[in-house]
């Protein structure tokens, strides 16, 4: 009986088998964070946006491969001719291929707006860093430059600028560059002063690290995520205005061709009404370039945002 007694005592009982039990179920239950890759391709209308813009990417780069007919060689015989074998999509008011022109211009658009983006960028990231992290003095100042730039209107300050400077693709990449950077320093100094404070800096402080270190190498990589969004859709308003200036004639100059200035033939009713292939093409590529960058940044935006629960 004694031993009966015993061994039933040896037997563990439900709350140690319980126990035995609950660590591989918690272990099992934990489930890795779905990447930013993971959330973004769950994204449908990001992913179309990216399939989309690489197309066109491919499509510029590729561009003497596609379409073989030199985008500025003129042909007066075949003076806005609709499409054909030869033009798949027609000729200009010059004799020239709109397939080759559209192609290359496709180059210049999204030259510009990467271009412009990357300046105003890198100047809105330094300048919010140095306020946000300093404060004072500092803060003011930079501040003060950005209401400043803020206080006039973006495209009227920048055709003033070009007329000055004159039309051309480089001194539209540089006005919009210079132009462009408050925004991305609001973003970057609102973050700056909510992460500042925080344990990693203030151990950073203590041990005496520099602060250019802090700033770049503690900071900044924590508040990335929404500089990479505004610049994102920084560069669908730059091709925007590029293809703006360049349709009054004040941005890229004939005969390099950019979507702005291929659609300076739309002015004349009789081109709208009876020649479709000089302005369609042109409009159509600034929309899904448009579009599918926005989409981008959309996507983006709920990838890299830790709080979103899809």
């Amino acid at each position: 009986m004694a031993d009966t007694r015993l061994s039933v005592r040896q037997q563990p009982g439900p709350a140690a088998r319980q126990a035995d039990v609950a660590p591989t179920s918690i272990v099992t239950g934990v489930r890795r964070r779905p990447g930013v890759w993971y959330r973004f391709r769950r994204h449908r209308v990001a992913l179309v946006g990216a399939i989309i813009l690489l197309l066109l990417a491919a499509g510029s780069l590729g561009a003497s491969v596609v379409a073989q007919n030199d985008p500025y060689r003129v042909d007066i015989s075949a003076y806005r001719q609709g499409p054909q074998a030869k033009y798949p999509l027609g000729t200009d008011s010059s004799g020239r291929d709109v397939l080759s022109r559209l192609l290359h211009a496709g180059r210049v658009s999204l030259s510009v707006g990467l271009v412009a983006v990357t300046i105003y960028t890198i100047i809105g990231v330094i300048l919010g860093s140095f306020s946000g992290f300093y404060g004072g003095l500092t803060d003011s100042v930079i501040m003060r430059l950005a209401d400043v730039v803020l206080s006039f209107p973006a495209l009227i300050l920048i055709i003033t600028v070009v007329s000055v400077l004159g039309p051309s693709i480089y001194n539209i990449m540089l006005v919009i560059g210079l132009l462009g950077w408050p925004p991305i320093a609001r973003i970057v100094r609102a973050l700056f002063l909510s992460l500042r404070e925080r344990e990693f800096v203030l151990a950073s402080r203590t041990v005496g690290v520099p602060n250019s270190r802090i700033i770049f190498r503690h900071i900044l990589p924590n508040a990335i995520a929404p500089v990479i969004v505004a610049s994102t859709f920084g560069i669908a308003n730059a091709i925007l205005l590029e293809a703006g200036l360049s349709f009054l004639g004040l941005g890229v100059q004939p005969p390099t061709p950019s979507w702005g200035n291929m659609l300076t033939d739309a002015q004349s009713l009789t081109v709208l009404e009876s020649m479709p292939w000089l302005w369609i093409p042109p409009g159509t590529m600034i929309a899904l370039a448009v579009l599918s960058i926005n989409f981008i940044g959309d996507g983006l935006r709920d990838a890299l945002d830790p709080h979103l629960v899809r």
